[in-house]
């Protein structure tokens, strides 16, 4: 790998773009699987349908908020997922200008 004296560090060649990719493809993969099963979980059910008060409903809606924010976040990775795929797709030979962007 080449450094580019940029902040961000090297720059990954095609081969080391390619196992990345394929890398964070498998772990998205993973996380979604895990997002999926907490979000069809018999408890978090339970909880959602229920009328809670006190420490209860406090700690579930934390609980509910964090869910959520977590759901951003793997939102927010998909799309840069997604387009780190699609910039690798259009070129076999993506330039410097496109590893560094």
């Amino acid at each position: 790998m080449g450094d580019t004296g940029h902040a961000l560090g090297p720059v990954m060649d095609r081969d080391e773009v390619d196992r990345a990719l394929a890398r964070l493809g498998a772990e998205h993969e993973a996380i979604e699987s895990s997002l999926l099963a907490l979000q069809d979980h018999a408890g978090r059910r339970l909880l959602e349908g229920a009328e809670l008060t006190g420490a209860t409903r406090e700690r579930w809606e934390r609980a509910d908020a964090s869910i959520t924010l977590l759901w951003t976040y793997f939102d927010a990775w998909t799309d840069t997922l997604r387009s780190a795929r699609e910039l690798r797709a259009r070129r076999r030979w993506s330039g410097r200008e496109d590893l560094v962007a």
